[in-house]
């Protein structure tokens, strides 16, 4: 292949992700990302309590139209019960987290990698590579002991690669 040709498929591979590029930009449908966030956060456990296309009205609302809603509380403890209703309002996400025990069962010729697989299935890891690259890192994946464990969706990747190697 000679220097010539080289350039010319170089500039067909630009021209081609130029060209593709353009067409994502211009032609695809508008994806209503705040939908996706929402979804995607309930999927993960998470409750969203305010709808956030109402706040942003809100906060493009003309300042006149904000100041005259104002009112001033008549004591302390109207005005601290206020401020505790806002903080509550502004906490527009959370994360469900109840405390859910496993049983693990591992049995002979297992690997790090089905360990962590299943752990990330059932709710016990986030992340199943982050697992094994914990277990890879600190060379416990060969420390990984036979039988039944006792673990919950509340402990640390730490927790369950000490428990399943004692």
């Amino acid at each position: 292949m000679n220097r010539g040709t080289l350039q010319a498929f170089a500039a067909g591979i630009i021209l081609s992700t130029a060209v593709v590029a353009g067409y994502e930009h211009w032609f695809q449908p508008e994806r209503d990302s705040i939908e996706e966030a929402t979804s995607l956060l309930k999927q993960k456990g998470y409750t969203v309590t305010a709808d956030l296309k109402e706040e942003k009205a809100k906060n493009t609302a003309p300042e006149a139209k904000q100041t005259s809603e104002i009112q001033q509380p008549e004591n302390i403890e109207e005005a601290a019960s206020k401020v505790e209703d806002g903080k509550k309002e502004s906490q527009s996400v959370h994360k469900e987290v109840k405390t859910a025990p496993y049983k693990l069962s591992i049995r002979s010729g297992m690997t790090s990698i089905d360990i962590a697989a299943l752990l990330e299935k059932e709710g016990i890891v986030e992340d199943a590579k982050a697992f094994e690259q914990y277990l890879e890192q600190n060379e416990l994946n060969k420390e990984i002991q036979v039988g039944e464990y006792e673990l919950t969706n509340k402990m640390t990747i730490q927790q369950v690669a000490k428990t399943i190697t004692e």
